[in-house]
């Protein structure tokens, strides 16, 4: 498993900046998604505070990749 770990750290080292915090947003829009919609371990105030933060971190980041600006 290490050696997937290792390649993702690659890879997420080589793209640009813009680029990796677009992934990121991207990966905590869908942790944000799925605490909403999932019946995980977690109670309903818990996943609702952890699918809020998420989807706030994930907009800070996607605003800091400067992706979204014209």
């Amino acid at each position: 498993m290490m050696p997937n770990k290792e390649k993702l750290r690659e890879r997420f080292l080589r793209d640009p900046l813009p680029r990796s915090l677009g992934g990121l947003a991207a990966t905590l829009g869908r942790i944000s998604s799925n605490a909403r919609e999932s019946t995980d371990p977690l109670n309903k105030d818990q996943r609702t505070l952890l699918s809020v933060q998420a989807k706030h971190w994930s907009d800070r980041a996607l605003d800091f990749s400067g992706l979204l600006k014209s």
